[in-house]
């Protein structure tokens, strides 16, 4: 026996291996540029940096990388602090003359060294051609004046830019966003009210806004209308702390506005007009010490007027609360006429909540005759309907067809909204419910299943399927 084969074997072994390998590698290499830069631009950018000692071939490949993005440690040292800043300035100087897609920058503005390696920064991605820019710019124990770059309120190029920084946002007297498509402002400062007039109203591509936790406290009027925006996102601010008494009034319309968002305490007055198009909104107001609740709840009412457009209408129950609270107006809700989707957000820490918010949702039901589904999250409370329904409303008699509960407890009064809803509901398909493992199946879900049976409402999404598939095998 040759004692030597098992050796001769290894070594070819070893040998195909190195092979394969360098087959691979030269396969690799021998991808067009455009394959590999798309390989890079799942690296973060450091990473796409050490591809450098691979090859030649590899050397400045990443120097031309569509993404750029740039997020510092904010709890690191000086020293640290320095190398990032270095490290962002030779990646901006090494970068080829190709366009760049994406900027991204979070950072801490230096309070103890020049303002302008930060501006140098977004005026070198401007001069790229960027298309998409986000700036999270952090002001802490920062005293001097910042201003953006006046460049950056006249490009050309942006398609979409957001920026996230608690400090004042000041405006150049000229501003243009030819080809801007998306704005996100988070946290901002606004100035006065011409400068964030001239703003809103130079974005004449505009199609989506969000306007997040912005502080309003310095201005009166703000008028947002773009004649292609579609999507509106606005989020208020809680922390007014001296400023809140103070009232912003807002005055949003759009030929094109389809989808509105609004999370807050109402610490300012909204008016939709003109929005034909808008058919998904979602209004979720919390209680807060800004505003007197009456005030609130004349607000409330005001917004709402402005959504009689909508075929999906998402509401929280604070919001119901809210509108509630000016029971004399809420005969005055608008008539819903092409309302669908009903989805009601339900608060679980207050059983006695949707007892205060009846009155106004009892209100939408009549007013919106065509409603098809009722969605309720994460689940139904006692006393919603069971005792409510008279007279009941003309969509639970012609168009109600699906009811939804995220959550199902499997408990009584539970059951006992469900027999309100199926009772009343002349042509219900569909019940889907969410299951609480912790849930019993007691005498009175069985009660309800096969009243379920007689009317051919299925439930899905649930165990309980299978006991009305039982009960129904068991009927016939």
């Amino acid at each position: 026996m040759d004692i030597s084969f098992p050796m001769r074997k290894a070594k070819e072994l070893k040998l195909g291996l190195d092979q394969n390998f360098g087959e691979g590698k030269s396969r690799i290499c021998s991808l067009p540029d455009s394959i590999l830069h798309h390989i890079l631009s799942f690296l973060d950018l450091k990473e796409a940096v050490r591809t450098s000692v691979l090859s030649k071939r590899w050397e400045f490949l990443w120097t031309s990388v569509s993404k750029l993005e740039f997020k510092e440690d904010l709890k690191q040292s000086d020293e640290k602090r320095e190398e990032f800043m270095d490290f962002v300035e030779r990646a901006l100087l090494l970068h080829d003359s190709s366009t760049l897609h994406t900027f991204s920058l979070t950072c801490k503005v230096p309070s103890n060294g020049p303002v302008s390696r930060v501006k140098s920064w977004i005026h070198a991605a401007l001069g790229h051609k960027v298309q998409n820019m986000v700036l999270n710019l952090h002001f802490d124990n920062f005293h001097g004046s910042f201003m953006l770059p006046r460049h950056l309120f006249v490009s050309e190029s942006l398609n979409e830019l957001k920026l996230d920084f608690f400090y004042d946002l000041k405006l150049p007297s000229f501003v243009s966003f030819p080809s801007l498509k998306s704005l996100s402002l988070s946290k901002v400062i606004f100035m006065d009210d011409n400068s964030v007039n001239q703003l809103f109203s130079s974005c004449l591509n505009l199609v989506k806004l969000d306007l997040i936790q912005c502080k309003w406290y310095n201005l009166k009027h703000v008028y947002v209308s773009a004649p292609m925006l579609e999507h509106l996102k606005i989020s208020e601010s809680d922390d007014y702390e001296d400023t809140q008494h103070h009232c912003c009034k807002f005055m949003i319309s759009g030929p094109r506005l389809k989808v509105f968002h609004y999370v807050g305490e109402l610490t300012n007055e909204y008016c939709i007009s003109e929005a034909p198009l808008l058919v998904d909104a979602h209004i979720d107001v919390y209680s807060g010490s800004s505003r007197t609740e009456r005030e609130a709840a004349d607000r409330a009412h005001k917004l709402f007027e402005g959504l009689a457009t909508v075929k999906d209408l998402c509401v929280s129950s604070f919001t119901l609360e809210v509108l509630t609270d000016a029971e004399e107006l809420v005969p005055s809700l608008p008539f819903f006429h092409d309302l669908n989707h009903l989805h009601l957000e339900v608060g679980t820490d207050d059983e006695s909540l949707c007892h205060t918010c009846k009155a106004a949702l009892l209100k939408i039901l009549h007013n919106s005759p065509h409603l098809e589904s009722i969605y309720f999250e994460p689940r139904m409370r006692s006393d919603m309907f069971s005792a409510q329904l008279d007279p009941v409303p003309p969509c639970f008699l012609t168009h109600l067809k699906k009811i939804k509960v995220d959550w199902s407890l499997g408990c009584e009064r539970e059951v006992k909204e469900l027999m309100a809803i199926i009772k009343s509901a002349r042509v219900l398909e569909r019940i889907e419910l969410g299951y609480n493992y912790g849930a019993t199946v007691n005498g009175a879900i069985l009660d309800v299943l096969k009243g379920c049976i007689k009317s051919k409402v299925v439930f899905d999404r649930c165990p309980l399927r299978l006991l009305v598939d039982k009960l129904r095998s068991i009927k016939s």
